[in-house]
């Protein structure tokens, strides 16, 4: 008689873990997927437990038979939660584990053995011949599952109210849309990320939609297709998978929320892959910046030059010609000596006096001291020096200045040959150097007169003077440099690689003629270009037309004849976001008006603002303002110019927005960092203060001091308007 056997002990988990299928006691075949089956491997979880194994250790040794979607264990985490809740909260609930949510998500109020578990028949059921192997077990569990998960008989509650568990995934799938949206417009992926990075990380911002989202794509079934095809292959009347005849509501619904989450991801990966054409520029392509032309000319010197140039010398060298300066004042150590002497001597007086004055104050008793009288000493160039009513004489050490005669001495046929070169023209220039001219830059050059003036000739024929001649420089000194054009250390080289810019009075009858450097104008375009900025004076903020960069270029190509126009490009930009607005319209008794309206009653203002679309729905990204609908140049609310009228200005701050002037950034999240904040940004790009006309309140009230607040007049309206309307027409112009 054969031994009869137990499932009691390791051994007896281990045997039956080497034919799972088996009954460990009876010896009869058990389905994978079987009440028979589960309360065996809850037993051997117990027994495993007792024995203290960890739960690797366990989950590696248990078979893999009852496996659902090709590696989702159902069993193992039910068994766990159910038997070992500390443990499963430790491992997988608190850590919120892929396999925790996973598990969470698939078993919602499911009871995997009961076949009517969604509370009525399936036709499915009725087939159970079907349902002969493993696979075809397997399967059927799998879509048990399924249809569980999206099950519209059990009623449970969630925070608003009852809730069958197709509605509780609809909220998830619902939440995750919303906050991937969000994320979409709040951070910066784009420059955080490469692609696709960027979209994995946007799509991990909610754990539970991404995993349930990812199981419909990648688990496969035992059929061998995803999820996610077996919904789109079993959608209508007639299932490719055991056909029923019935239509599938429960993966109509199914679709339907991934369709709603797909249409997001589509929208937000065309945005964020490169190669969509969605955002244009998307290198965000700059211009760069060139070094000055004449540094490689004068650099083989300055470099010979550089122990002259060490700050203790900084008073005794003229840093443009490298030439000790001419009768510099100072005082030698002998001298300082003396001075020394008188200095410390009031110094030491005038602390006493304060400790009088510190003691008078405080007792009262006596006289108010006198404070000590400021000595006068002759210093010995001459000069009468009053001590503590002047600023020291400078003090120079007997050793530095021996020191730098040394070294000067080393390096004076240099600084001769320097400034001997600095006289050159920009053509010997670079002869001297060896560097020969091409067959452009020569032609170039010779057509060029101011490359063939000496300094007199610049000085009697281009530079500023007292007379009103237009086409002589307007001012002395260079606006971008600030060096005098007519010092007479200042490069002749340098005067010759000038651009001369005739700039109009607006009625084009009058003009002035600037004269700048042109490699430092150049950049400065660049700059202009680069940060979307308007090529202006940056002084007189006068606009730089055409004419004036062709002259530009007809300079810098002398330089380099290959040399690139900087020209305003598209900035990168995201194609699908746009500038909208739309007609308000209110009743002035809604807000409170001032008499000076008269008997005027309804209003209309023009709502401005920001918007993209996402997924087939409008999302607003940013409120910029409301302004008057019917402000004219004549009428009941008439400025005067046709300049300042609501629909100029509304075709003004269209043009910002199409000449990428308007926003700091047009792509996600269009926004920058406000400085120096860690939680704030900022989106309007110019100085235009929208913020004071966001709400259709501010335009019927303004705050007092005092916090109360007073109704504008319509006179104050209209010039409220025409300030703001300027604001934007200077930003345009």
């Amino acid at each position: 008689m054969s031994k009869k056997l137990t499932f009691k002990t390791i051994e007896d988990v281990k045997r039956w873990c080497d034919e799972p299928k088996k009954h460990p006691i009876e010896g009869y075949e058990m389905s994978a997927i079987s009440k028979d089956y589960y309360d065996i491997y809850e037993k051997a979880y117990k027994i495993m437990k007792k024995g203290s194994f960890s739960e690797e250790y366990i989950i590696n040794l248990f078979p893999k038979n009852h496996l659902l979607f090709g590696d989702v264990d159902l069993f193992y985490y039910t068994c766990c939660k159910k038997n070992d809740i500390s443990t499963y909260n430790k491992y997988y609930k608190n850590n919120n584990t892929t396999e925790f949510i996973m598990h969470e998500l698939l078993t919602e109020e499911l009871d995997i053995f009961k076949d009517d578990y969604n509370g009525d028949e399936d036709d499915e059921d009725k087939y159970e011949d079907k349902y002969v192997d493993d696979a075809s077990i397997i399967l059927k569990t799998e879509i048990k599952v399924l249809k569980n998960r999206f099950s519209y008989e059990y009623d449970k509650y969630d925070s608003t109210g009852p809730a069958t568990n197709t509605e509780i995934i609809g909220s998830l799938i619902t939440d995750y849309i919303e906050e991937m949206t969000d994320s979409f417009l709040d951070t910066d992926y784009i420059s955080r990320y490469d692609y696709p990075e960027r979209m994995k990380q946007i799509k991990l911002i909610n754990l539970q939609g991404y995993c349930f989202i990812n199981f419909l794509e990648s688990k496969k079934m035992a059929t061998g297709k995803t999820v996610l095809q077996y919904l789109i292959d079993n959608q209508g009347w007639h299932s490719v998978i055991y056909n029923t005849g019935r239509e599938k509501e429960w993966i109509r619904e199914a679709l339907s929320y991934y369709n709603d989450y797909k249409k997001i991801e589509k929208d937000i990966d065309e945005c964020f892959n490169p190669y969509s054409g969605i955002i244009e520029n998307y290198k965000f392509k700059k211009f760069t910046f060139i070094n000055d032309p004449l540094d490689k000319y004068f650099e083989v010197y300055e470099k010979q030059l550089v122990e002259i140039k060490k700050s203790e010398y900084s008073q005794l060298i003229d840093l443009t010609t490298f030439k000790p300066k001419e009768n510099v004042k100072y005082l030698n150590d002998e001298q300082y000596k003396a001075f020394k002497k008188e200095r410390d001597k009031y110094d030491t007086a005038l602390k006493k006096y304060r400790d009088k004055q510190t003691l008078y104050e405080t007792t009262k008793e006596g006289s108010s001291p006198k404070p000590p009288k400021k000595p006068k000493i002759t210093l010995h160039w001459g000069k009468e020096h009053t001590i503590a009513a002047e600023i020291d004489p400078l003090y120079i050490k007997d050793s530095i200045v021996a020191k730098f005669r040394e070294e000067y001495a080393k390096v004076s046929h240099i600084v001769e040959e320097y400034n001997r070169v600095k006289n050159m023209s920009y053509k010997a220039l670079k002869k001297h150097i060896g560097e020969s001219s091409s067959s452009a830059e020569t032609q170039l050059i010779d057509g060029n007169k101011l490359m063939s003036m000496t300094r007199e000739d610049f000085a009697n024929n281009i530079l500023y003077n007292s007379s009103d001649f237009a086409d002589k420089c307007s001012e002395k000194i260079d606006i971008l440099t600030n060096e005098e054009l007519d010092d007479e250390n200042y490069p002749l080289s340098k005067l010759q690689l000038m651009v001369r810019l005739k700039v109009y009075t607006p009625d084009r009858k009058n003009y002035r003629t600037e004269c700048i450097y042109a490699p430092k104008l150049y950049n400065y375009l660049i700059k202009c270009v680069n940060n979307k900025e308007p090529f202006i004076n940056p002084v007189t903020k006068t606009k730089y037309t055409q004419e004036n960069i062709d002259e530009l270029m007809k300079v810098m190509k002398i330089i380099d004849p290959k040399i690139e126009v900087p020209v305003f490009i598209k900035h990168g930009n995201d194609t699908k976001l746009e500038l909208k607005h739309k007609i308000v319209t209110v009743d002035m008794d809604d807000y409170g008006t001032h008499p000076s309206y008269g008997r005027i009653s309804i209003l209309k203002f023009i709502y401005i603002y920001i918007s993209r679309v996402i997924g087939g729905e409008e999302k607003e990204v940013y409120k910029i303002c409301h302004i008057p609908a019917d402000v004219g140049a004549t009428g009941y609310f008439a400025t005067g110019s046709a300049d300042l009228t609501s629909n100029t200005m509304l075709v003004n701050i269209y043009k910002l927005f199409n000449d990428g002037m308007l926003l700091h950034n047009y792509i996600p999240p269009y926004n920058i960092p406000r400085p120096g904040s860690n939680d704030e940004y900022i989106y309007i790009k110019p100085k235009i203060h929208f913020n004071d006309i966001k709400t259709i309140k501010s335009w019927f009230k303004f705050l007092n001091p005092d916090k109360t607040t007073t109704f504008i007049t319509k006179e104050q309206f209209i010039d409220k308007f025409k300030h703001y309307a300027e604001e934007v027409k200077n930003c345009n112009f």
